[in-house]
């Protein structure tokens, strides 16, 4: 009397036929094939069991827009059967592919962007979806750095964020143009997240080259570095520098040249830092003239170099020599004592 029954281990994706006899009142049924007599045997139907699922693989090939999606189709099961890349159980397909079809490359994707897909295997009865793979695209290759301050031993740098954004940032440095790399921040996914940094302990006067890579949000490393970009680190401080007064009206002011790839050197006033005086590389002292007598002056000094001004010296204070005072005149004498009178010379003596 049943009319459903269950038909279990069965091979997937395998054709199978079905045919059911009735029996009579007296449970007598005709068995033979074809039955000779005809009202015991009903259609014969054909049922293909469903194909198993893919396997999938690991992503390959994943850029800042594309992804290959990898697989194994199922080994048990006739062909044929189609195969689908899906966005999900319930998603549009996104390819149909034939049964010998074990990857796909996928393109127009956003940079730095999850991405989830599985595989549909189906036959004529239905389909089996595999688990889901994902990958997340490339982050795009950050704008060349800026240098917004150096000085002899520290570089600040910056740079933008790439469009969609980055998950973290490597950053690395050389001591020549296509000299080795060396890592200065950031050498795994997630160490570093910000877009400046300032790299400390550098050799002062010395020319280094940046480059940064991005890591997208799922800790991949995009291998194309940004533009590379240089600068110099600041000259050493002149030092001992100092003035002597060689007249009512000029000082001498001498120094120490530290730097060794200097454009010039300036001297400047301390009170306003105006310049006083631009000069000729390794110089190491300057008369400056036109003073006032008998007056204070403060200066410092510093190198220029192709990137800026170099540290500035110690300051110095020197005061220039008095004009001369105008000859005694004798007032009074004595047998003991003479009084003599002058007149200050201007200005202030």
């Amino acid at each position: 009397t049943l009319t459903s029954t269950v038909m279990a281990g069965l091979t997937p994706g395998t054709t199978y036929y079905y045919a059911i006899y009735s029996f009579n009142a007296a449970n007598v049924t005709d068995l033979s094939f074809p039955p000779a007599s005809p009202q015991s045997l009903g259609p014969t139907a054909a049922v293909q069991t469903l194909p198993l699922a893919a396997t999938p693989a690991a992503p390959s090939g994943v850029t800042t827009s594309t992804v290959t999606w990898n697989w194994a189709n199922p080994s048990t099961g006739a062909a044929p059967f189609g195969v689908s890349v899906q966005a999900s159980s319930v998603g549009a397909v996104s390819v149909a592919l034939s049964s010998t079809t074990a990857t796909y490359t996928e393109g127009g994707l956003s940079p730095n962007t999850a991405y989830t897909r599985l595989v549909r295997v189906a036959n004529g009865w239905g389909f089996t979806d595999s688990v889901t793979m994902s990958t997340t695209t490339l982050a795009n290759v950050p704008a060349a750095m800026t240098f917004p301050a150096a000085s002899s031993t520290t570089v600040t740098l910056a740079w933008a964020p790439p469009t969609d954004g980055a998950g973290s940032y490597l950053v690395e440095r050389a001591t020549d143009a296509g000299g080795a790399w060396a890592t200065v921040v950031g050498p795994t996914a997630g160490a570093y997240t910000t877009t400046g940094y300032v790299n400390a302990d550098l050799a002062a006067d010395t020319r280094y080259w940046y480059r940064v890579l991005a890591y997208n949000s799922g800790g991949t490393l995009n291998l194309t570095p940004s533009a590379t970009a240089q600068v110099t680190t600041r000259p050493i401080a002149p030092v001992g520098f100092a003035g002597v007064a060689q007249s009512t009206g000029g000082i001498t002011w001498s120094w120490t040249d530290n730097a060794a790839n200097e454009t010039g050197y300036e001297v400047r006033a301390d009170t306003s830092d105006g310049l006083v005086a631009s000069l000729t590389p390794n110089t190491t002292f300057f008369n400056e003239a036109l003073l006032s007598p008998n007056t204070a002056y403060t200066r410092h000094v510093h190198s220029v170099v192709a990137s800026g001004e170099g540290s500035a010296s110690n300051s110095a204070t020197q005061t220039t020599l008095a004009n001369i005072p105008a000859a005694p005149t004798p007032n009074s004498v004595t047998p003991t004592a003479i009084t003599v009178n002058w007149v200050a010379p201007p200005p202030g003596g």
